[in-house]
Formats: C-alpha cells, structure tokens, sequence
C-alpha cells in the first residue's frame, strides 16, 4: 500500500530564508523524498537500504539537483545581451509549486519569473513529476515554451544507474515548436 506524507524540512531554511517543504511517496518495497525547494530528490530508500547521496563526509550538500536549463558552467547570451547563469542552471536556486500528489505521485512545477528571466531571458514551465511503483522510480520532465515566439533553448541531464532493482526513465519534452 502506498502513502504519501508531506512534512517541514525538520527547521531546514534555504539560503533566502524559506522554508523547505519534503514530500514523500512511499510503498512497502521503497520510499522517496523530494524537497520543494529544487524539486531535489534527496532521498531513495529500496528494500530498507539509502541508494541516493546523504553527504555523509560533508563534502557536497546536494543530492540530485535538477539541472535546469544548462548542465555545466554557461551564461546564456540573446541578442547581444549576456544573462549570468549559476553553474548547471537555476531550477535547484527556486521553490517548485507542489501541484498533485496521488499515492505514486508527485508533481512540482517551475514557471518563468521576472527572477528567472535575470538568469533566463525565456518564457517557460518546467515540471518534474515523480512515479513510484513498487521498486520502480520515474521521474518525468516536461518543459514548455511559453513564449509567443519559438525560440527557446533547453537541456536535460540523466541521471543512470547499473541497478537493475532501482531503473530512473527520464524523459525530456521540449515545446519549442507550437
């Protein structure tokens, strides 16, 4: 039986001061958690056992941030103006909108701000959805444009792994064309 649970990030706070909110999904073979805050997986716990990174030595804080729009170290440049970008993207520095949570469910969405457009000049929507079945883990991306024109750029990076117990599908739509 699957159940899903919604918690305070335990006095955890990002770095603007906003409290991080956790969801978690959790069936009797697996249960995940997914901070608010990025939309960060930060935990994959499978028959019992944590197979995501806890940062045990204190060497990075991360888990599984959501690289968003690059993946590496970019600036993006329109039309002769330089936007400066965090390294591997933005997504992981914004609070995701927690839209539906079923059983197996949870979906987070991330919608163009004038905050994103100082890193991000593009109309945009990015939703992340998780999906847990059994031992199973998808997590699906969707960007859309939302801009009149179709320019938009966009990247995704996979995360992989050799476990055949514990499979990640990414999917990565764009919609640059409409």
């Amino acid at each position: 039986m699957n159940s899903l649970q919604r918690q305070c990030g335990n006095g955890k706070t990002t770095q603007t001061g906003t409290k991080k909110m956790f969801y978690t999904l959790q069936n009797r073979h697996a249960k995940i958690k997914v901070n608010d805050f990025g939309a960060e997986l930060s935990s994959v716990v499978i028959d019992g056992k944590e197979r995501l990174w806890q940062n045990s030595d204190g060497t990075w804080n991360e888990h599984a941030p959501l690289l968003f729009p690059v993946c590496g170290h970019f600036g993006c440049t329109v039309d002769g103006k330089t936007y400066p970008m965090p390294p591997h993207g933005f997504a992981k520095e914004f609070p995701f909108v927690a839209e539906k949570q079923t059983k197996s469910r949870l979906v987070f969405t991330l919608v163009s701000s004038p905050e994103t457009e100082k890193y991000y000049p593009y109309r945009f929507s990015y939703t992340v959805e998780y999906r847990l079945h059994g031992r199973k883990l998808t997590i699906l991306h969707t960007v859309k444009n939302l801009a009149e024109t179709g320019d938009f750029i966009g990247s995704k990076v996979a995360y992989s792994t050799n476990k055949c117990y514990f499979c990640v599908f990414i999917e990565c739509i764009f919609g640059c064309f409409r």
